[in-house]
């Protein structure tokens, strides 16, 4: 789990260890949504939603490229990157220090605040500010989305230096380069660690990071994410249409892109609203005790979102892949609404089943037409008048708002 600057709460559907947990996801819809998220919002998960995680990796990869580990006593590569990503976290909470500003929800802010306030804080190579820093920190979080995008290649290393510099101040970028190496010249010093304070660009980092745009860099960030051109005009049209400055209605903004006539619109318009029926009976179905008894209100309902449901099989993808499809699939064949026992008694072995395939306890069951409560992991309701799944919208939203933030 991950909050994000914004505050808000995330799950990104390529971390194992929070896919594989039994206390979310009971009907195993991530796999469904996030294939056909990605489809129209490219680049984009719930954990690399934030634009200055990419400004964050591009200055580090950028400012790292051509120093050699071996010359400060580092082991590999990477942990050039380690250090870096955090002076760049103490610096960003040390500026809000500085101006008595907001400091949590962002990336290291819960620990790297902690650390900060017992005093200058030493960076480390073994004792990092997040856990595995290199896999959780910006670098893990950014990489393959900056991979897909072509600004850098399986290697770690900047595809096209063409330009890049000059998305920065030149005296800003000389002088972090200057103290970066500077600050990496103590660790042959002191294997354990260095102290912060000896890094001088504390503000130039901050500012090169969270500042606002220089000449030319909101184009190139535009360009690059595939909201302007013509790469991706799903996304960019989604891009246009987010309001910041209101909730996220994800059902509005994908039937406002319905007049593109693109099948992958189409087919999240007819998926997520059945997947909310769905939803809606199991979590009903704690308070029944017997299946035979169950009434479902709104079963019309669900039989007329199924109709369209089956549509999508219309329009699939050729190369689709596999774990989604055979989702997709199992929903059609199994659990089609034909009277209200029956449809219930259809969710809780498809929830079985799910379980089983992830090796995880099942939360409630049928046993002989008596509902048993295995897991009672929350108290929860849903509303089929709303969307519980945004494909990727709230990321592109977090984007767009520090676009505006960024240009000002």
């Amino acid at each position: 789990m991950q909050e994000n600057f914004f505050g808000r709460i995330y799950f990104t559907e390529k971390d194992k260890d929070i896919t594989g947990s039994s206390q979310r996801d009971p009907l195993g819809f991530q796999t469904v949504w996030s294939y056909f998220g990605r489809r129209v919002i490219k680049y984009l998960t719930t954990i690399s939603n934030q634009l200055h995680g990419f400004r964050e990796v591009l200055l580090c990869l950028s400012i790292c490229e051509d120093l050699n580990h071996e010359d400060y006593g580092l082991k590999n590569h990477s942990d050039l990157i380690i250090i870096f990503e955090q002076l760049f976290m103490y610096s960003t909470i040390e500026h809000y220090k500085k101006e008595n500003a907001y400091i949590e929800g962002f990336l290291g802010a819960g620990n790297g605040n902690l650390r900060y306030g017992q005093g200058n804080p030493v960076v480390s190579i073994k004792k990092t500010i997040l856990y595995s820093q290199i896999n959780y920190g910006y670098f893990g979080r950014y990489k393959s989305p900056m991979v897909e995008m072509g600004l850098i290649d399986k290697n770690e290393t900047i595809t096209d230096f063409t330009g890049i510099q000059e998305l920065y101040d030149p005296l800003c970028y000389k002088n972090i380069k200057k103290d970066f190496i500077s600050f990496l010249r103590r660790f042959k010093e002191n294997t354990i660690g260095v102290e912060f304070n000896y890094f001088k660009s504390k503000e130039n980092l901050f500012n090169a990071v969270l500042g606002t745009f220089r000449t030319g860099e909101k184009e190139f960030w535009l360009q690059k994410l595939g909201i302007t051109g013509n790469i991706n005009i799903l996304m960019a049209e989604a891009f246009h249409v987010l309001n910041t400055k209101k909730e996220l209605n994800a059902a509005s903004v994908f039937t406002r892109l319905k007049s593109f006539n693109n099948p992958d619109i189409q087919n999240i318009l007819n998926i997520e609203p059945f997947l909310c029926c769905m939803e809606e009976v199991f979590y009903n179905l704690f308070s029944e005790e017997r299946i035979k008894d169950v009434v479902l209100k709104n079963f019309e309902i669900y039989k007329e979102r199924y109709k369209k449901f089956e549509k999508i099989f219309d329009n699939l993808p050729e190369d689709m892949d596999d774990f989604p499809k055979q989702r997709i699939e199992n929903i059609r064949k199994n659990c089609k609404p034909e009277n209200p026992q029956q449809f219930a008694e259809a969710i809780l072995t498809f929830h079985k089943d799910v379980c089983k395939k992830k090796k995880n306890e099942v939360w409630i069951e049928n046993n002989n037409g008596q509902i048993q409560i295995i897991n009672n992991v929350c108290d929860y309701r849903v509303d089929i008048k709303q969307w519980n799944r945004d494909y990727y919208l709230a990321s592109l939203m977090e984007i767009k708002r520090e676009f505006e933030v960024f240009n000002k």
